[in-house]
């Protein structure tokens, strides 16, 4: 199915996301998938509410329809006096008014085009080359199409264009090449080349990586522009910059090999060097390896975070987000520097428009002093100004559920999980072992299958998870227990007391060691 085009926005297949003309991407809950792929599918229609409220599959009102819908058209940017995308026809219901266009294949993530000065013989003795040796260094799943004729509506349908311009001379030809950004079309990059008709492979190749290094580089760190309120912090653009490399699944190994290549040609570069310190948490934090973290592993990778944001906290603290970066990570090593983060991200918030993403660092903060209350106003703060259904909006539901779950707030732990399921449902199984509540009954219920598919090594990385990665994020001895008890409760009850290390047992919270009595059910190799 191809992608679509409706005004500035490029649909994905299933309406899973659409790409702005800036360039940003806006991801859509399951019930606004499902009325985007009822109404976009039929313009002109008219569909009464019961129809939509019956594509919903929802319970309760049908006020439902209205909220999707008004949220809907924020992402949309349909909020004017004349609707670009959904009208209201008042007392009876919704039409799509947009008319669609199509647009490039899915997948499509390079497009080289357009190409001028030379035959389509002559030029192809370069592009085609450069169009291989691109796609070696695109993930699975990514196609860079040659397109020599291509028209700025289509070039929309991809993430970037590299336009081409050739002449011939003295037996060699020389070329300049162009990396846009679509569909805003803002440059990206350009490059100035000399192919040597009897071997252009070397100079090709050298191109092909200056061009994806450039591209992944504006994925890392967005547009060259001032900080805006809703501005992803690092940690989100550099897993988003990883759907390069890996578009099977955002991960931080995806980024390893890219940024050590790209360091070893500027190891100076403070910006490359938050990148490799924010990357080099990322992967610690989400993919340990086969084994679950412990203090020894981490701490030398903690100490290079640490000497790598001290060595270059001058030369970045003036970039918002490169200064929340460091205050992040500056809080994450948990080495006692969390009033210097304190100060960096307070300064964020007052003289810059990066509101959101400090509002998520100083929520973390106050959430560490144990002030709980003062966090969660900070991340709602941070709420109001993400984008609906965005992988930011994940983020700050997941830290606010963090802290209710350390204030043992059942009912609003409840809540939160119920809305970070309908943004990401994959998060059901991805974090719900986080969620496990030490009682039987509510949450517990839902998440009961989760916990008895749970091996026993899956259950000793969560348990291992829980005590060195997110319980010291809460210096209150009260607040970590009531992190650590729920999950606790139901896999030592099934595994029995071997799920947790003998260090783990060791530093854990005193009124939790009694659960070391509790036998499991099942065989603690399984």
């Amino acid at each position: 199915m191809a992608r679509v085009g409706f005004h500035d926005l490029a649909f994905d297949e299933g309406f899973v996301s659409a790409l702005r003309a800036d360039g940003a991407l806006v991801r859509f809950t399951r019930q606004e998938r499902a009325l985007l792929g009822l109404l976009a599918a039929h313009p002109g229609r008219l569909f009464v509410r019961e129809e939509l409220f019956t594509a919903l599959g929802s319970r309760g009102s049908d006020r439902n329809v209205d909220f999707v819908i008004n949220r809907l058209r924020g992402k949309l940017a349909d909020n004017g006096p004349e609707r670009r995308f959904i009208s209201t026809q008042y007392g009876e219901g919704y039409v799509w008014v947009a008319s669609g266009a199509e647009l490039a294949e899915p997948g499509g993530f390079f497009v080289i085009g357009p190409v001028r000065g030379l035959d389509a013989t002559s030029a192809n003795a370069v592009l085609r080359p450069l169009q291989g040796a691109l796609q070696r260094r695109l993930g699975q799943g990514r196609s860079v199409r040659l397109a020599p004729d291509l028209d700025a509506a289509v070039a929309g349908g991809f993430r970037f264009s590299v336009e081409a311009s050739f002449h011939g001379a003295s037996g060699c030809v020389q070329a300049a090449f162009v990396l846009r950004q679509e569909p805003s079309r803002a440059v990206v990059a350009s490059f100035r080349e000399r192919f040597d008709q009897a071997a252009p492979e070397a100079a090709i190749e050298a191109l092909a990586g200056a061009v994806a290094d450039a591209a992944w580089m504006r994925l890392a760190l967005g547009p060259p522009t001032a900080a805006a309120p809703a501005d992803l912090p690092l940690h989100l653009r550099l897993l988003g910059a990883s759907m390069l490399l890996d578009p099977s699944s955002a991960s931080w190994s995806a980024n390893g090999e890219h940024l050590a290549r790209l360091r070893e040609r500027d190891g100076a570069d403070p910006t490359l060097a938050i990148l490799w310190a924010t990357y080099l948490y990322g992967r610690m934090t989400s993919e340990p390896g086969d084994e679950p973290l412990d203090r020894q592993a981490a701490d030398a990778v903690e100490a290079e975070i640490e000497g790598l944001v001290f060595e270059h906290l001058a030369a970045i603290r003036q970039d918002p987000i490169m200064a929340l970066a460091a205050a992040k990570l500056l809080l994450s090593i948990h080495r006692g520097h969390e009033a210097l983060a304190e100060s960096l991200a307070t300064a964020v918030l007052a003289d810059s428009a990066a509101f959101a993403a400090a509002f998520g660092v100083l929520g973390q903060i106050k959430a560490y002093r144990g002030d709980l209350v003062e966090a969660r106003r900070l991340y709602d703060e941070g709420l109001k100004l993400c984008e609906p259904g965005s992988m930011f909006d994940l983020n700050i539901q997941v830290l606010k559920a963090i802290s209710l779950i350390a204030e043992d707030d059942r009912a609003g732990v409840e809540a939160a999980y119920a809305q970070i399921v309908e943004i990401s449902p994959v998060a059901h199984r991805q974090l719900g072992l986080l969620f496990l509540p030490a009682a039987d009954d509510g949450l517990a219920r839902r998440l009961a299958a989760l916990a008895d598919r749970t091996s026993a090594r899956q259950a000793r990385r969560a348990i291992a998870y829980l005590h060195y990665r997110v319980a010291p994020y809460f210096r209150s001895a009260d607040q970590c227990a009531n992190i650590m008890r729920g999950p606790l409760v139901h896999l030592v009850r099934r595994f029995g007391a071997s799920v947790a290390s003998e260090a783990i047992w060791r530093e854990m919270p005193q009124e939790l060691h009694h659960l070391r009595g509790m036998r499991g059910t099942s065989s603690p190799g399984s």
